[in-house]
């Protein structure tokens, strides 16, 4: 479970002027431009159509770091917001602005978005997060306590469990891609540990300070004097550790040779059985990933589907199919594709289930179904890149896992590139059944 999001009485007019940006959002924004502070960098989308400020700051320490969990640098950097009185989070309500404070794989963050004109007073409240040192672990504790009740209700969530099962059948047991489908480690409650630990979190050398909307480098470059304390290097490490060297070597998947055909889980008082086809899928970098796209969307992407009219419009045996990809996007992923049917009828759907992913591999896809899948990656593009805050969000996410430059922009053009043997040839390498496990969740005798 992660920790909860710090929340704020939001701004009716942030709606507005989001309204109005998507009048405009066929425009093309403009260039983020790029300047150092030391070893820092500072990445600017300037954007006056509509007047809001988005701040993000990231930091290159994450929970795949042994360091970071070993000292607990998750709940450090997520619990600073938090003084025992609430000043910060009074004074993020006043400004109207939600604080999002966390910490993924490979990065920390912290981010909000404000008008225009608080765009100095939102800045100075991100310092004085960061400076904080008065940590309220009496919130720690409720975390604690929440993570605890989540991981007693996912154990009784089939779902929860038909994702646990299909995890543990790709990932080795101390790989960190695992650990969201595994008990999460209890937390502490020192505060001294806490506050030390956030501080290394935060001075690590490579941090970014990321701004878009209304706002020029002539306004933004004075209140960034003195923003962020200086860098110093994590215990242990020395000028020339890079990010990917501070985390974890992950492990490869299991391939379908050294796991299971099958894999069943039971839970108490199910009348539904859960299935899920598994197997290891390209991250998004990786030359087969535009293909793929266009293969899952046929199978499983939409309502007419070969899966849906397969198993809910031809035999009536679920409501629904869905193909789902778990772990990080620059690595290779945990893909599942899952239905469910009442435990009557689970024999015929397994068998329906397996017959259609069979005739998949064996015939393809036509003409129409690959210019549909590749009209939809063009399609859903133009959603992905409405708001400065999206486009600069990209960016950042291209840096931060070392992708090449335009990596996301360039899937539909790479996608719409593929002919129709393209595709069934990546499909006859990929869809083959006996690359698949079966993961079933069903009632305890």
């Amino acid at each position: 479970m992660n920790v909860p999001r710090l929340r704020a009485k939001p701004l009716a007019s942030l709606l507005a002027a989001a309204i109005v940006f998507a009048a405009h959002a066929t425009a093309a924004p403009p260039a983020i431009e790029q300047w150092q502070m030391g070893t820092d960098t500072v990445l600017l989308l300037e954007d006056h159509r509509t007047p809001l400020v988005h701040v993000r700051l990231e930091f290159p320490v994450g929970n795949w770091s042994a360091w970071a969990r070993d000292n607990h640098a998750a709940d450090a950097f997520s619990i600073q917001a938090y003084d025992p009185e609430r000043r910060l989070l009074a004074r993020a309500d006043r400004l109207g602005v939600e604080l999002d404070v966390g910490m993924g794989s490979v990065s920390a963050w912290v981010q909000a978005t404000c008008l225009a004109e608080d765009a100095g007073a939102l800045l100075a409240l991100l310092r004085d997060v960061l400076a904080n040192r008065d940590f309220d672990t009496s919130e720690l504790g409720r975390w604690n306590q929440q993570r605890d009740l989540a991981w007693d209700a996912n154990r009784k969530d089939p779902q929860f469990a038909l994702t646990q099962a299909s995890a543990r059948l790709l990932l080795p047991e101390d790989d960190p891609r695992r650990r969201p489908w595994e008990k999460p480690a209890r937390g502490t409650t020192n505060e001294a540990r806490l506050v030390s630990a956030r501080d290394a979190v935060v001075r690590v050398p490579g941090r970014v300070i990321a701004v878009s909307g209304s706002i020029d480098r002539a306004g933004l470059e004075p209140l960034l004097d003195g923003f962020l304390p200086p860098p110093q290097l994590l215990p242990g490490e020395t000028l020339t550790t890079t990010a990917t060297e501070r985390h974890e070597t992950l492990q490869p998947l299991r391939p379908a040779a050294g796991r299971p055909d099958e894999t069943t889980v039971t839970l108490p008082r199910l009348t539904q059985v859960y299935l899920a086809l598994v197997r290891d899928a390209p991250p998004r970098h990786h030359p087969d990933y535009p293909a793929f796209q266009i293969a899952s969307h046929v199978l499983t992407g939409h309502f007419y589907s070969r899966m849906y009219v397969a198993l809910r419009h031809d035999a009536g045996e679920t409501y629904t199919v869905s193909a789902r990809s778990y772990g990080t996007i620059h690595r290779p992923l945990v893909h599942t594709i899952r239905t469910f049917t009442h435990t009557a009828n689970a024999g015929r759907t397994e068998r329906i289930f397996r017959d259609t992913l069979a005739t998949f591999h064996a015939e393809g896809i036509t003409e129409d179904e690959r210019n549909d899948a590749v009209g939809n990656l063009a399609g859903r593009r133009l959603f992905q890149r409405q708001t400065p805050r999206q486009v600069l969000a990209e960016h950042l996410t291209e840096r931060r896992l070392a992708f090449p430059k335009g990596l996301f922009k360039s899937l539909p053009t790479r996608a719409a590139a593929l002919s129709v043997s393209d595709i069934n040839a990546f499909i006859k390498r990929f869809y083959d059944p006996t690359q698949f496990s079966l993961v079933r969740v069903e009632a305890k005798d």
